[in-house]
């Protein structure tokens, strides 16, 4: 019984490491059939640049922590779940990906629903997220560019983001894949509007693929983590260091 466990608690640390996605941002599904992605995420409240060595880099201030599930019963669909302890925000969704060889590309229609606490809303409500994404098949074998569009119905706008993965080595060490990361959110329609933040949300990082597991370390100028939420922007004028480990099952 005890070799049984053992073999079950070992087993997805033997499978191939799978693709990486982005920091944030949602890409086509990478995930193979009846497969399963636990994803836990911290982005720290502390500036990077606001005296780095008495706050540790901006680490002793606490961090906004996101916890999530992801299932794929067949390839391409995925339903998720997920805590952010910020605004205490919970969130389940369901999305699809497809490739189009044809066109090059991989694409990605969601939809999530999202709830969270607003103090300055009397009867919170719950809404609705809407997101599609068009992915690049890799360029020259390296390089992924992403475009998002998508629907905030809680706050009633669009949003736009651009993202890139550029793989920078292969079978290093431990590691088959590590590459460069980044995402950038423009802003528009700010008039009038002082709940959106000053600036574009913008966040650069490292992603490392080992088997079965991937590591994401980043740097950003928002303490938020979901693509919803850099949409609106930040009014942050630090940096803030963000960490981030996916863990992959398969069944």
């Amino acid at each position: 019984m005890k070799k049984v466990l053992l073999v079950i608690f070992l087993l997805p640390a033997v499978f191939s490491a799978y693709e990486l996605g982005l920091l944030h941002m949602e890409v086509p599904s990478p995930l193979p059939k009846m497969s399963a992605e636990f994803d836990m995420e911290h982005r720290f409240y502390g500036s990077l640049t606001d005296d780095p060595f008495s706050s540790l880099f901006g680490l002793y201030y606490g961090a906004n922590s996101y916890l999530a599930l992801k299932f794929a019963p067949i390839k391409g669909l995925e339903i998720s779940c997920g805590r952010k302890s910020t605004d205490q925000e919970w969130t389940a969704g369901v999305s699809y990906s497809h490739r189009f060889p044809a066109a090059f590309i991989r694409g990605r229609l969601g939809i999530e629903f999202f709830t969270y606490n607003d103090p300055e809303v009397e009867n919170n409500p719950a809404n609705f997220f809407y997101q599609v994404g068009l992915q690049s098949e890799p360029i020259l074998g390296r390089i992924k560019p992403v475009v998002t569009a998508a629907f905030d119905g809680y706050n009633q706008r669009f949003g736009l983001g651009a993202g890139i993965s550029v793989l920078a080595f292969q079978y290093v060490w431990y590691f088959e894949e590590i590459s460069l990361l980044a995402e950038y959110y423009p802003v528009f329609g700010r008039e009038g509007q002082t709940w959106l933040g000053e600036r574009n949300a913008f966040v650069i990082g490292l992603g490392l693929s080992t088997s079965g597991h991937q590591f994401l370390l980043s740097v950003g100028n928002t303490w938020d983590v979901s693509a919803r939420r850099l949409m609106l922007g930040t009014s942050s004028d630090g940096l803030h260091i963000g960490l981030g480990i996916k863990r992959v099952f398969k069944f």
